[in-house]
């Protein structure tokens, strides 16, 4: 056997060892720095990062309550009809039977109680009284005050109260008169009214106030005559020489303190002669005469 010792082969071994030695630790510096999949067949992952983000929040979130929806055009109710665009410029009433005279802008509109009496933005006259009138649409009433500017004006009301109907009174035929020509004629400079013109204004006196249009003017709080708004050309009292602004203080000499005055003359058609009226116009008293045939 040969014992002798190579030193060449040692140095061989050790080249051997430490190039191992180098390529291990430079497998392990690989292994940490760069992570391997754990077996073959699984794939690399992906080494970028993305933010997550959710539609709906956590079930241990706050609850997200829905939107309310907006319901006010739903609500909204529907704009109520009203007589507030409307002036009341003349009112004549008695037991169970009134007319009235509405204004609005430049048109004028006479309404009555009873079947056919007309009707406003859909409201009939129910009754009036010698200060306001109160018209009625369907469960809903409004009022109107004769010239009263203080006071609201076609305030609607819930309130509705049934009256009952009075049954009118048979009116007995009278004997037909022949009428001139034309109710209103001028004889030598003189007005002459044909006496069955008054009596048609004592049964109808809506035919008044489609004529003709008044309102009170007061003094110290007291009824002092009925001032003319407006007079419909070629009616009767145009041409009785009625204008626009007269303000009628008194008829036959009798005052004007009430609604009756006027009244009581045309309700005296059959037992007058003569009738006069006296007037403001300008600030000066006139008085117009007529005869009465």
């Amino acid at each position: 056997m040969n014992n002798d010792f190579d030193p060449k082969r040692l140095w061989w071994i050790v080249w051997i060892l430490g190039a191992v030695l180098i390529v291990k630790i430079f497998w392990v510096a690989a292994e940490w720095m760069i992570p391997l999949p754990v077996t073959g067949t699984e794939q690399s992952k992906s080494n970028v990062r993305h933010s997550l983000h959710y539609r709906y929040r956590l079930a241990s979130d706050v609850k997200i309550k829905a939107p309310v929806k907006s319901t006010s055009s739903a609500t909204r109710s529907a704009p109520k009809a009203s007589l507030a665009a409307y002036q009341l410029v003349a009112i004549y009433s008695r037991t169970g039977y009134a007319v009235v005279t509405l204004v609005r802008g430049s048109k004028s509109f006479v309404l009555s109680t009873g079947m056919g009496g007309g009707e406003v933005e859909g409201f009939h006259l129910k009754d009036a009284n010698a200060t306001e009138a109160h018209f009625q649409k369907g469960d809903a009433t409004a009022t109107l005050r004769l010239n009263d500017k203080k006071l609201p004006s076609g305030a609607l009301s819930s309130a509705v109260k049934k009256v009952k109907a009075q049954p009118k009174a048979e009116k007995k035929p009278k004997p037909v008169e022949k009428k001139p020509e034309a109710p209103i004629v001028d004889v030598d400079g003189t007005k002459r009214i044909d006496r069955s013109l008054i009596r048609e204004y004592s049964e109808s006196p809506e035919k008044i106030w489609k004529n003709i249009g008044l309102y009170e003017v007061k003094s110290d709080g007291k009824l002092d005559g009925f001032k003319v708004r407006f007079v419909r050309r070629g009616s009767p009292f145009a041409k009785l020489g009625l204008q626009r602004g007269d303000i009628i203080k008194s008829i036959n000499g009798e005052p004007i303190v009430d609604y009756a005055t006027p009244m009581r003359m045309l309700r005296s058609a059959d037992t007058i002669d003569e009738l006069s009226i006296t007037i403001e116009r300008n600030h000066e008293e006139q008085e117009l005469k007529y005869e009465v045939k």
